[in-house]
Protein backbone atom coordinates (compact mmCIF):
# COMPACT_ATOMS: atom_id res chain seq x y z
CA UNK A 1 0.00 0.00 0.00
CA UNK A 2 2.75 1.81 0.48
CA UNK A 3 3.72 2.20 -3.15
CA UNK A 4 0.10 2.89 -3.86
CA UNK A 5 0.29 5.94 -1.72
CA UNK A 6 3.68 7.00 -3.25
CA UNK A 7 1.86 6.55 -6.59
CA UNK A 8 -1.14 9.08 -5.45
CA UNK A 9 0.92 11.07 -4.03
CA UNK A 10 3.48 11.48 -6.62
CA UNK A 11 0.22 12.44 -9.60
CA UNK A 12 -0.95 14.94 -7.04
CA UNK A 13 -3.83 13.49 -5.50
CA UNK A 14 -5.06 15.00 -2.16
CA UNK A 15 -3.32 13.06 1.07
CA UNK A 16 -5.86 10.71 2.16
CA UNK A 17 -6.55 7.36 3.69
CA UNK A 18 -5.58 4.11 1.23
CA UNK A 19 -7.70 0.97 1.99
CA UNK A 20 -6.88 -2.77 0.54
CA UNK A 21 -8.21 -6.06 0.72
CA UNK A 22 -7.38 -8.34 3.71
CA UNK A 23 -6.63 -12.13 2.94
CA UNK A 24 -10.43 -13.31 1.69
CA UNK A 25 -11.63 -10.23 1.09
CA UNK A 26 -14.00 -8.59 -1.71
CA UNK A 27 -13.56 -5.30 -2.42
CA UNK A 28 -17.32 -5.28 -1.30
CA UNK A 29 -16.26 -6.64 1.89
CA UNK A 30 -13.51 -3.30 1.74
CA UNK A 31 -16.98 -0.74 0.98
CA UNK A 32 -19.38 -2.03 3.63
CA UNK A 33 -16.33 -2.15 6.40
CA UNK A 34 -14.70 1.94 5.40
CA UNK A 35 -18.83 2.56 4.60
CA UNK A 36 -18.10 5.60 2.60
CA UNK A 37 -20.98 8.01 2.06
CA UNK A 38 -20.25 7.77 -1.65
CA UNK A 39 -18.88 5.28 -3.47
CA UNK A 40 -18.05 6.40 -7.37
CA UNK A 41 -16.82 3.18 -9.74
CA UNK A 42 -16.71 2.48 -12.90
CA UNK A 43 -18.89 -0.49 -14.69
CA UNK A 44 -16.06 -2.91 -14.94
CA UNK A 45 -16.96 -3.44 -18.47
CA UNK A 46 -13.71 -4.85 -19.90
CA UNK A 47 -13.49 -7.27 -16.78
CA UNK A 48 -17.28 -8.61 -16.15
CA UNK A 49 -19.93 -6.55 -13.81
CA UNK A 50 -19.37 -9.05 -11.72
CA UNK A 51 -16.51 -7.25 -10.81
CA UNK A 52 -18.72 -3.89 -9.63
CA UNK A 53 -18.02 -3.22 -5.86
CA UNK A 54 -21.71 -1.87 -4.40
CA UNK A 55 -23.47 -5.01 -5.34
CA UNK A 56 -20.82 -6.72 -2.95
CA UNK A 57 -21.14 -4.78 -0.30
CA UNK A 58 -23.55 -5.99 2.88
CA UNK A 59 -27.05 -5.66 2.41
CA UNK A 60 -26.99 -3.36 6.07
CA UNK A 61 -24.11 -1.43 4.95
CA UNK A 62 -25.25 -0.78 1.24
CA UNK A 63 -28.82 1.39 2.62
CA UNK A 64 -26.64 3.71 3.78
CA UNK A 65 -23.87 3.96 0.87
CA UNK A 66 -24.84 6.45 -2.15
CA UNK A 67 -23.18 4.40 -5.70
CA UNK A 68 -22.47 5.91 -8.67
CA UNK A 69 -21.53 4.07 -11.30
CA UNK A 70 -20.05 5.30 -14.60
CA UNK A 71 -18.63 3.75 -17.41
CA UNK A 72 -15.52 2.60 -18.20
CA UNK A 73 -13.19 4.86 -19.54
CA UNK A 74 -15.65 7.56 -19.14
CA UNK A 75 -14.47 9.85 -16.61
CA UNK A 76 -15.28 12.04 -13.64
CA UNK A 77 -15.47 15.23 -14.86
CA UNK A 78 -19.11 15.79 -15.28
CA UNK A 79 -19.55 14.91 -11.53
CA UNK A 80 -19.85 17.66 -8.93
CA UNK A 81 -16.63 18.89 -7.05
CA UNK A 82 -18.82 19.44 -3.78
CA UNK A 83 -18.68 16.02 -2.03
CA UNK A 84 -22.33 16.78 -0.23
CA UNK A 85 -23.20 17.61 -4.21
CA UNK A 86 -22.55 13.72 -5.08
CA UNK A 87 -24.94 12.67 -2.15
CA UNK A 88 -27.70 14.58 -4.03
CA UNK A 89 -26.52 13.00 -7.64
CA UNK A 90 -28.86 11.75 -9.57
CA UNK A 91 -28.04 8.42 -11.40
CA UNK A 92 -29.52 5.41 -12.47
CA UNK A 93 -29.83 3.23 -9.28
CA UNK A 94 -26.97 0.93 -8.40
CA UNK A 95 -27.15 -2.54 -9.39
CA UNK A 96 -27.67 -5.12 -6.49
CA UNK A 97 -25.89 -7.83 -7.63
CA UNK A 98 -23.81 -8.99 -10.57
CA UNK A 99 -27.07 -9.90 -12.93
CA UNK A 100 -28.39 -6.53 -12.23
CA UNK A 101 -24.99 -4.84 -12.92
CA UNK A 102 -25.04 -6.82 -16.20
CA UNK A 103 -27.98 -4.36 -17.25
CA UNK A 104 -25.99 -1.22 -16.11
CA UNK A 105 -27.35 1.42 -19.13
CA UNK A 106 -24.68 1.03 -22.27
CA UNK A 107 -23.32 -2.40 -21.31
CA UNK A 108 -22.87 -4.24 -24.98
CA UNK A 109 -23.65 -8.00 -24.34
CA UNK A 110 -20.89 -9.93 -24.27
Amino acid sequence: MALDALVLRTHGFPAGRVFARRPGETYGDVAGREAPDVLTEDDCESIGADQVTYPQIPPAARDRIKSIIIPEFGGIDHLPDDPQALLRWLSPPAPTSPETAQSLPGRQPH
